[in-house]
Order: C-alpha cells, then structure tokens, then sequence
C-alpha cells in the first residue's frame, strides 16, 4: 500500500490523477508529473515583422482594433474574427494589429500566434500555447488541458491569435475565459464563428492600393507603361494582395512587364502584346492556384502578404 507521502497519494488527493481509459481498458489512475500549480509567464512573442510593401488600410484597421480593445461586458474573453478569401491580406491585418503599440500595452501579459491550417493537429498547437505560458503539466485529455489554462490564464491580459482556422473544431481547442484576454481569428469560412465573434470582413484591395502596391513590389514609378501593363495583371489578381505580391515570385513576368512595355512602343504590338498578356494571365493564373493549394503553410514561412 502506498504511503501517506507518496507522490501517488499526494497527487490523487491534490485532484491531480485521472483515469486512462484506452480502447475500453482502464490502465488505473494517471498522476501529474507536476503537482504545484503552474507558474505562469509571458510567452516568447512570435509576431512576424509586417511586410516590406504593407498596404494599410486604416479604417478597417481601426475598425478590427477597436472591437479588439472593446471589453464590453461579457465576463470573458473577447472574440474577433477577421473573414476574407485566401491572400485578402487577414494574417498581415492581424500582424499590424498585434505590434500595434496600444494593443501590446493591454495586453501586457503576452501576445502569441497559434499557427493553424487546414491540416494542422490543434492539441498539439493547444500544448505548444500552454507551454509557451508556462503550463507543461501534463493532462488526461484536451478538455483538462484547456482548463488549466484557462485557471492559469485567470487574471491575465493576454491575445492570443489563431490563425488560418478551418474548422470548428480547431475553434473548440481554444475557448479561452478570462475576461481581460483575447481571441484573434482569421479564417475564411465565416460560418465557423458563431454570435459571440465580433466579425470584420477583409476584402480585397480598391484599385488605387492595388496599384500602388504592385508598383512597389516591382520597384516601378507610376509611369504611363507600367500602368498599362499593370492594369492587366491587377486585374487578373482581383485585389488580392498576396496574389499581386505573389506573382513576383515567377521571374518570367518581369520580363513580361518588359517585353508588354517595349511592344507598346512597336509597329507589331498587337498580336505580341497579346502573346504576352497571355502568359502574364498564365503567371498570376498559377500563383492563385499555389496559394489555393499551398497558402496555408506558404504564409507562415515566407514573410510577404
């Protein structure tokens, strides 16, 4: 029989132990490695810088930071979803808002970015976020898991932001409680938010800053030229930031630019200066469908929009 000392019994009459049932077979109680509560700590902030050509768009900016300051009255932790289509620019939103200087003062206790995608398993990014506040207890089962942080989390300021979240159970893993935090959500599917989300809809870029943001990306003036050539490809992106920038990542459409810039210029612009529309088309065409295909894992590994 096991002493009155022992870690077992401390740890079962601490509330520590739970059983573990796999398959229908109870292998008996399972107790903490860690029976003192979990010391918390600010979390190594993992905000990436915002782009070298970012493209603010102040209102909905201070729109989204507004409902992200908002406290209301709810008696827990706010919620705000920002909902557009893949490369609308949410996650660079979302990184303006996080290095924001009034919102790092409010939420002092620490900001940290949970990246999700499609495929991504949300107990393990559950782990890795409790972790990075300091809770590595371990625990029977992500329910116990989450309410342990949310009791370490109690009192504190903190945001936390989920990005890319597909579904609604990548939702439930993070239902944080404490009134003085925060949830940041970009998603693309809005019907994964319910009513207690505060929604603020990233579209894609009006035609001036979608001009304005190609022309920088390819180190162009706003000459005559260029904008006809530009036209073109932004019209083909449909204001989609990453697609615009994205499409730099394919070295033939420079030359594209170049060679539509000097044909205009020619007596056989015409069938040309389609020839190369057309392969312009092709380039934007296929990054739209690498972000359709790789988007999700691309964006946290390359620091552009």
């Amino acid at each position: 029989m096991a002493s009155s000392d022992s870690p077992a019994v401390k740890a079962a009459a601490a509330g520590h132990a739970r059983q573990l049932n796999i398959g229908g077979n109870n292998f008996g109680p399972v107790y903490m490695a860690e029976y003192a509560p979990a010391r918390r700590k600010v979390p190594a902030d993992n905000t990436l810088p915002l782009p070298a050509h970012f493209e603010p768009r102040q209102e909905l900016f201070e729109a989204a930071k507004g409902a992200l300051l908002d406290r209301g009255g709810s008696g827990t932790a706010r919620k705000i979803g920002l909902v557009g289509m893949g490369g609308a620019g949410k996650s660079v939103l979302a990184r303006a808002l996080a290095l924001d200087l009034q919102v790092r003062r409010t939420f002092r206790d620490g900001i940290r970015w949970v990246y999700l995608s499609e495929q991504a398993d949300p107990h393990a990014r559950l782990i890795e976020l409790a972790g990075a506040f300091g809770d590595n207890r371990l625990a029977a089962d992500s329910q116990h898991r989450l309410s342990n942080l949310n009791e370490l989390l109690a009192r504190a300021s903190c945001l936390v932001i989920l990005d890319d979240v597909w579904n609604i159970d990548q939702l439930r893993e993070f239902e944080l409680t404490g009134p003085k935090s925060a949830l940041l959500i970009t998603t693309r599917n809005q019907n994964i938010l319910d009513r207690s989300v505060t929604i603020r809809e990233v579209k894609t870029l009006p035609a001036e800053s979608a001009h304005r943001l190609l022309a920088a990306c390819a180190e162009q003036d706003a000459s005559r030229p260029f904008q006809e050539a530009a036209q073109e490809v932004e019209r083909q992106c449909d204001g989609l930031p990453l697609a615009l920038v994205e499409t730099f990542f394919f070295p033939i459409l420079l030359a594209n630019l170049a060679l539509i810039v000097v044909l205009r210029a020619s007596e056989e612009a015409g069938l040309i200066l389609l020839a190369g529309l057309v392969i312009v088309a092709a380039n934007v065409g296929l990054a739209r469908y690498a972000w359709r295909r790789f988007g999700g894992q691309f964006l946290h590994r390359v620091d552009s929009l």
